[in-house]
């Protein structure tokens, strides 16, 4: 188990874990494997990341929900998971970025806040429902903007820094989260 924390880099965190992914999305290398695909092994990697996050920290101010559930694939135009937090139903997007400076844009959001106040039962009006997990510094001004100037403060981010004060150098999240992944 050790052996498996030291593969994430010199100390066990995020940006050691980005860099992982990125090196192991490059080196797929079966026929048929295109830069789509690639793309979407990284954003798997952050779906299965952030279930672990959501699971083992429920009663965490400001990550973690109980009831936690994934959206099937086929079924994914936008949320990626949902769950609840203080009995409030939220929706939950992940977005990977290898580059921290490309922000989220705001249609990615609009997307999961659509299909989660459509399909889901997302409350509009309650603040907090969307959450997006990203390895980006951040959602982008017109996310902020719209999500929590005009609305009720709806949109909750778990960005790079919130990650990286969270797991950087936590060995027993680390370790958990490895041995978790069949």
């Amino acid at each position: 188990m050790v052996q498996d924390i030291a593969a994430l880099g010199v100390q066990a965190s995020i940006s050691a874990w980005v860099s992982r992914v990125v090196k192991e999305a490059a080196s797929l290398s079966y026929p048929g494997v295109t830069d789509d695909k690639r793309q979407e092994f990284k954003g798997d990697a952050l779906e299965i990341l952030t279930e672990y996050l959501m699971k083992v920290t429920p009663v965490s101010p400001t990550q973690g929900m109980s009831n936690y559930k994934c959206v099937k694939v086929k079924d994914d135009y936008g949320v990626d998971a949902l769950g609840l937090k203080n009995g409030n139903m939220v929706v939950l997007q992940c977005k990977f970025r290898e580059n921290p400076l490309e922000h989220i844009h705001y249609a990615d959001l609009a997307r999961t806040f659509t299909q989660g106040v459509l399909q889901f039962g997302l409350d509009p009006k309650e603040p907090k429902g969307l959450w997006l997990v990203t390895t980006a510094y951040d959602a982008n001004i017109n996310s902020h903007y719209v999500f929590n100037e005009l609305g009720p403060k709806l949109l909750h981010v778990l960005a790079l820094e919130h990650l990286s004060y969270n797991l950087d150098g936590n060995i027993d999240f680390w370790q958990g989260f490895l041995a978790s992944i069949p």
